[in-house]
């Protein structure tokens, strides 16, 4: 063997025993895996994350403030991360957490902290920021929504929520408005308005409490991914979707399950008669059922006020009506079976499908929140056919919206501005590619494949047909002889359901534009079930100017209460009259304001 084999071999040798030792000493104390995070400690973060972290803290704009420092990512689920800015996360599903800070140049001990939480999806950002949001915060308009107060603020945009403190700066500059402008302005704002909350009640609903809670939700460990909103009558009510009707089943099961260990069941379901699941635990009086892929349910320490709250969400959930087939015409309010039509060349409807709130989504989806916030009951769709040329069709959109109110609502919410008037219903109209009508409690909806002139005669002939099989109320809406009749704006007498002028206080309003001296403005009307619940939507309307703007005035006067204030630029003047709510909005005035809403109430308080 030559001098250079044996050197190689040696080497080899000790190359080998090398590795072999390593391997024992590691197996005797293992050391941190590869790419494991380790608890307790705040590990190098990926190079995108911090790339991401930078991104979201832009400068300030403020001068001899420095630019974001001390950027850093954290896991908030980490041991050892016990600071109050991470409490309560793991409710959220937050994975990550962007920290960073900006720093007085001239003295480095007055400096802005920033946390920005990745929640991963829109509703965990929003459930994080309303949990989070302190008694007595002010609004603070930047991202989907936010709040603030002299030394700190927080907003919601899309996936993430922000939350910043300048209570270490002893001068004006920053502001919370300038901090709040910077953060915002790099994030896409995008996320609000949920599913879920026009399918929560309104009436009662406790203002700014509907929310979304990702684990534990109304204090079960089992009930996940939950919108809730707390009502005055001490009730919580919850809606959460579970994705199938099998999963469905299997949580109120999973409610059942819990009554009979710890509790009481008062009511079993028994579908489809009787869904509703009841019982109590403790001092907690609990009513569940699935509707669809979804499961409500109310929480309280009154049964009669729980039971209550889940049978309306049920009435309006799974109607008494069925659905499986489409019901013969002209029976009552229920929505009529499509018809043949007396139109040469035309057969017989087809495709004729039934859709609910479940599952409205499915056929109109981007459009179906807006027949939601309209209390819709279902939606039977069905398409006629040329029977010469099958690509030649016509679809007939029929919803039964419940009450008249809604069905007129949503009629005048798709309103649009290129129509013909036809007497087709109790209002109708004719646009390029349709006929559109309300009668009753129903909004039909009958478009054509193409705007030419032949289906545009047969869409006529269609909905003419159509509006002969329902039953519809012929007397006026009850706020129609209400409101005032001078200078109103003709055409312009509207209805909402639910967040009239964008306040969710406000809801089942009708109103109507005016001009006086070429100042415009809008007249509304509200009717409570009783005084007591119109006196707490005056009172709301009262806090809504004293947090979003000014409260100009409030005063009882000669059979009503009334108040002025101001938001926006614009005046609103609002009275209290028995169960009614009314005023003037939109004002440029506050004394034309006053005095149009003095009138109003006067006229009201008259004919009660």
């Amino acid at each position: 063997m030559s001098r250079l084999e044996r050197h190689i071999g040696a080497f080899l040798l000790l190359l080998t025993g090398g590795i072999v030792l390593t391997c024992v000493i590691v197996a005797r104390h293992p050391g941190p895996k590869l790419m494991e995070i380790q608890p307790g400690s705040e590990t190098r973060a990926p190079d995108h994350l911090l790339v991401v972290a930078r991104g979201m803290m832009p400068a300030l704009g403020t001068a001899g403030w420095s630019d974001a420092v001390d950027i850093r990512v954290i896991h908030p689920g980490a041991a050892g991360i016990a600071d109050e800015a991470y409490e309560g996360l793991g409710a959220f599903d937050v994975e990550y957490a962007y920290a960073g800070c900006y720093r007085c140049l001239a003295d480095p001990s007055q400096s802005v902290s920033v946390v920005i939480f990745d929640a991963r999806e829109p509703c965990n950002a929003f459930g994080l920021f309303k949990f989070r949001r302190p008694p007595g915060a002010r609004p603070l308009h930047v991202g989907c929504e936010g709040w603030q107060t002299d030394s700190a603020g927080a907003f919601w945009s899309g996936r993430y929520c922000t939350r910043f403190d300048r209570s270490a700066v002893q001068t004006g500059e920053p502001t919370v408005a300038t901090i709040a402008d910077a953060l915002a302005g790099v994030q896409l704002c995008y996320g609000a308005a949920f599913w879920a909350d026009p399918l929560l009640p309104s009436v009662s609903r406790r203002p700014e409490s509907f929310r979304y809670v990702a684990k534990h939700a109304a204090g079960f460990d089992f009930l996940d991914g939950a919108f809730l909103a707390d009502y005055d009558s001490q009730v919580t009510a919850f809606v959460t979707d579970r994705g199938s009707a099998v999963q469905a089943t299997d949580l109120v099961n999973r409610f059942l399950q819990f009554l009979e260990d710890r509790g009481r069941v008062q009511a079993a379901p028994a579908p489809p008669e009787s869904p509703l699941l009841a019982g109590d635990c403790a001092d907690r009086q609990i009513a569940v059922f699935a509707a669809g892929h979804r499961v409500y349910g109310a929480v309280g320490g009154d049964m009669a006020s729980v039971s209550g709250l889940a049978k309306e969400m049920l009435a309006a959930a799974r109607p008494a009506v069925a659905v499986s087939a489409v019901e013969p015409a002209g029976q009552g309010e229920t929505a009529p079976a499509l018809p043949e039509v007396d139109l040469a060349g035309w057969g017989p409807p087809g495709d004729i499908r039934i859709f609910t709130p479940e599952n409205l989504w499915q056929k109109i989806d981007g459009r179906a929140d807006s027949y939601l916030s309209f209390h819709m009951v279902r939606m039977t769709f069905g398409t006629y056919r040329n029977s010469r040329d099958p690509e030649r069709f016509i679809d007939v959109y029929w919803y039964d919206m419940g009450e008249s109110d809604n069905a007129f609502g949503i009629y005048r919410t798709e309103m649009g501005s290129r129509r013909e008037p036809v007497d087709i219903g109790r209002d109708g109209y004719a646009s390029p590619g349709g006929v559109f009508f309300w009668k009753g409690r129903h909004y039909v909806r009958v478009e054509a494949a193409d705007d030419g002139e032949d289906l545009a005669a047969a869409a006529v002939v269609i909905a003419r047909t159509l509006a002969r099989g329902v039953v519809g109320e012929g007397k006026p809406l009850w706020a129609e002889a209400l409101l005032p009749a001078a200078d109103r704006v003709e055409g312009s007498f509207a209805y909402q359901a639910t967040d009239a002028f964008s306040l969710d206080f406000l809801r089942d309003t009708f109103s109507a534009d005016y001009t006086v001296g070429g100042e415009a403005f809008t007249t509304f009307v509200h009717r409570a079930p009783d005084a007591e619940q119109a006196g707490r939507v005056f009172v709301a309307y009262a806090k809504f100017f004293e947090e979003y703007g000014s409260l100009i005035k409030r005063e009882a006067r000669d059979g009503f209460d009334l108040l002025v204030g101001s938001s926006g630029g614009v005046t609103d003047a609002v009275f209290v009259v028995g169960r009614y709510i009314g005023g003037v909005s939109g004002a440029e005035s506050a004394s034309l304001a006053e005095r149009r809403a003095i009138s109003f109430a006067q006229a009201l308080k008259d004919e009660q």
